[in-house]
């Protein structure tokens, strides 16, 4: 075929009506930035402060919490000076026979009285001399871990009788003595 031909029959297809392709239209950008759809893009910002919100209010209840924690360890710290003897009654609830100091004797000596005792833990127990007056418990004297077993107390007050126990510390046990008071007697 030459290439009139060829021209020819190029020509006659294109009179000839052939259906031709549709081309779609093609949309050029905008110059403006389009928003995009409302919903999904809200709610990831609400999901978003929502989580903010749990943080922050976290935060603040921690905050809160160790300031409380640090406003009581403050009210219960003592002042310097002060002496933290632990509160007793003349009948401790807590009793460990196997480690309480064994008060043996009560001597009343104008106004001085003379304790003596026997100490199960041979020494590493702190003991606490306690004065026993109607039924409530005065702690008079702390005596330290070691090998001390006897002490004299001067200046006390007493009506012909004084009447003592002791409370022993060894770690978390407590053990506590029978009373004994001066003359011999024990309650």
């Amino acid at each position: 075929m030459t290439p009139a031909e060829l021209a020819n029959l190029v020509a006659s297809a294109a009179s000839a009506g052939y259906p031709k392709e549709k081309q779609e239209p093609v949309e050029e950008p905008s110059p403006f930035p389009l928003e995009d759809p409302p919903g999904p893009r809200r709610g990831k910002r609400l999901v978003l402060a929502a989580l903010a919100a749990l943080l922050a209010g976290t935060l603040a209840g921690a905050i809160a919490m160790l300031v409380v924690k640090q406003a009581n360890k403050s009210a219960q710290q003592p002042a310097p000076g002060d002496v933290l003897l632990p509160t007793v009654s003349a009948q401790p609830d807590i009793n460990d026979p196997a480690i309480a100091a064994i008060l043996e004797t009560v001597q009343l000596s104008g106004n001085s009285v003379r304790l003596k005792w026997r100490d199960p833990t041979q020494g590493q127990a702190k003991i606490y001399v306690i004065r026993v007056v109607g039924g409530d418990g005065e702690i008079v004297a702390e005596v330290s871990p070691g090998s001390m077993t006897e002490t004299t107390l001067d200046d006390v007050k007493n009506n012909g009788q004084v009447c003592y126990l002791l409370l022993t510390f060894w770690g978390d046990r407590r053990g506590a003595s029978p009373t004994k008071c001066s003359g011999g007697t024990s309650q």
